[in-house]
Order: structure tokens, then sequence, then C-alpha cells
């Protein structure tokens, strides 16, 4: 027999509470200071970490409602620190409309639309920067230790490998079979395979082909970064059918059992904004310039804030102090952290990539609209 839970205020205020717990639990990682999370297990072991997944995957509640709004956000997010205290702020703001007499509906469509409005601005705020390939590091290995190349210290070594990516499971051998033979007949080459999966037909064609030894492989199960990995080494992630253009290149590959490091050394034409949460807050301002008053509206200029402010907490600096002096400056006047200062951040190099900001604002406002939506659980 299914049990339906009504959401009243109260419930709605618990659900939140779990959010906030998420929120402060995870916090501790947002910014350039060494503050750590402290993890104690069941059986007494000590450790610290500031790996905001890591901080995230043990917070829970005993009670069945905030544990649910920590699911709900956890599931949701991608972990980053900032994307979740941003979520936690939105809906906190939303709530507290709601409460003071708003209508939900009407405050979810106003923050749907203002998510794209947003996405806009930044996108003119954003100055193009050229830069000269980059690194990128990610937590995931490869799917058999017969990709090896150096068994001393256990790791694949690729040098200036293609890149194949694909959201799909590679199954069989005819799909494998295509992107094998569109690679160029020369002496020394090899390929870096990113699938969902690769099935055990699929997996012992390319080991095979790998360890005679002409063709160097390694395939790993990451999915998180495709699109960076796309951006930085100029592929085309595969969606359907195979096609020879999709080929990127990386500079150096080095994959362990549990992670992987990517260099590239292409020349890149990046869009970047002012890092350290400054963004948001300037966007925002803008936006106010633009468009007339709305609940909507003073939601997010309220919710932005609440990430500088965590970081300004996290630098033991007054968070009213930080936050006033930013809203008295313009353009990318913001806060330099390690140095408790204000300053230009995108001439001192502190910045963050237009894509990434906006993939935090669009997730954070649609997780939050998605919290706000809900009325009833149903067990």
């Amino acid at each position: 027999m299914s049990d339906v839970i009504i959401l009243d205020r109260e419930a709605k205020e618990k659900i939140l509470k779990g959010i906030e717990k998420l929120s402060k639990s995870v916090g501790v990682s947002l910014g350039p200071f060494e503050k750590n999370a402290i993890l104690i297990s069941r059986d007494g072991f000590v450790s610290q970490t500031r790996d905001p997944k890591l901080i995230a995957k043990i917070v829970s509640s005993s009670d069945p409602l905030e544990q649910f709004g920590i699911q709900m956000v956890r599931d949701s997010s991608a972990f980053d620190a900032e994307t979740l205290i941003l979520t936690e702020a939105i809906f906190r703001q939303s709530l507290q409309a709601v409460f003071n007499g708003g209508d939900s509906f009407i405050i979810k469509k106003e923050l749907e639309e203002l998510s794209k409005s947003l996405v806009k601005v930044l996108d003119e705020m954003a100055v193009q920067k050229e830069t000269k390939g980059g690194n990128l590091r990610f937590d995931k290995g490869f799917i058999s230790p017969y990709f090896v190349t150096n068994p001393k210290e256990m790791i694949s070594e690729l040098e200036e490998p293609y890149v194949y990516l694909t959201n799909q499971k590679l199954k069989t051998i005819d799909e494998v079979l295509p992107i094998l033979e569109s690679l160029p007949s020369l002496k020394h080459v090899s390929v870096l395979i990113l699938a969902e999966d690769v099935c055990s037909e699929a997996l012992d064609l390319l080991v095979v082909n790998h360890l005679k030894g002409k063709l160097k492989i390694v395939v790993s199960r990451e999915q998180s970064n495709l699109e960076k990995i796309a951006f930085l080494t100029k592929a085309e992630i595969v969606k359907a059918n195979f096609s020879k253009q999709c080929f990127g290149r990386a500079k150096k590959v080095v994959m362990s059992e549990r992670s992987t490091r990517i260099e590239t050394s292409q020349v890149l034409q990046t869009s970047i904004l002012p890092g350290y949460a400054l963004s948001y807050i300037r966007a925002v301002e803008k936006l106010k310039m633009s468009k007339q008053y709305s609940i909507g509206l003073e939601i997010l200029e309220k919710a932005v804030l609440q990430p500088l402010k965590v970081i300004a907490e996290n630098g033991h600096m007054n968070p009213q102090i930080v936050l006033a002096t930013i809203l008295e400056g313009e353009n990318d006047f913001g806060l330099f952290p390690e140095k408790g200062i204000f300053a230009p951040l995108i001439s001192l190099g502190i910045t963050d990539l237009l894509e990434d900001i906006k993939y935090r604002v669009r997730k954070a406002i649609s997780t939050a609209c998605s919290l706000l939506a809900i009325d009833s659980i149903i067990t």
C-alpha cells in the first residue's frame, strides 16, 4: 500500500533543511583555502578530504524528508560545490517567497525564463582568450589492465593519440571495426576511446589489437567530462552513426586504473569570465537594468551572492563587508581571496570558462525549480 505525503510548509522546510546540511558540508571545499571535512567511518577510521563528491556522498539525515532533499539535490547536481550552493540559495529564496504569499507556479516560470536571459547576458560579458592547449584530469581509469603500456607503474601512456568520444555503448565488433579502420595506417598510432561502456565482444577486439603492438589503445567509461574533452581535443561526440571526421587529437594521455590525465597542445579560443563566483553577481546586475522587477529576479539577486559569501567565510573574512565592497564595484572588480584584497580578476588571470558558468546557472535554476514544483511524495 502506498503512502502519500502532502508537503505542507513544515514538510518543505524539512526538505530545505536537508539541502542546507548538504550545502554547508560541501561548502568547505569552495575557494582556494585548505579547509577540509573530517570523515569518520563506522569502524572509527578518521580521514579528511575537500573533495565535494566524496563529502556529498556521505551526508545523510535520519529525518526522511531531510534525506529526500539531500538525495534530490545530490542526484541532480554534477558535483561542483558552487552549483550546489547556488541551487540551495535559489531554492531557499524561492520557498521564502512562496511562504510570503507568492505563487510557486509563477515563480518557477519566471526563474526558467530568467535562466535563458541570464545565459545571454553571460555570453555578452565573456572575454575571448587564446590558450595553447590545457590539461584535464578525471577520476576514471582504464576498463581493462590489458591496456597497460608501463607495467612497472601500471599505467597506459599514449603519445599524440587520436581521440574518439561517444555517449553510447560499444557492444559489437561491427561497432568497433569502423573506428580502427578509420585510423591512419602509420607505424605508430594510438587512440583513446571514451564510451558509456564497452561490452565483451567489442572489448576483446580492442584488447587483441592493442596486444598485437601495431596499435596502442586505451579505453575508459568516462562520460561526465565529454564536452570539455571534445572542446580541448576538437573531437566530435558520436551519438549515433560513426563518422570519419569525428576524431580529435591530444598531445599525451596518461591513464591508470582510477584516473586519467589528458594533455592538449591545440591553440584554442576560449571564452572566459571573472572567477570566484563574481560572474553571477555581475550578470544579475546587468539583467536588472534590462528587465522589469519580478519575484524571480529578486530571488536571483539574493541567491547569487551565496557562493561568494561562502568563499569569504572560508577565508575568515567578513562576508557582509566583502559583498558590500563587490556590489559597489563593477565589471571584473572582485575578491582575490588568497591575498584578502579586491582587484580586477581577469587581468590577474582569475577566470572561469564561460561554458562552466552557464552550466552551473542552468543546473542550479532547473534543480531549484524541480524542487519547487513538488507538492507531494508517494512512498
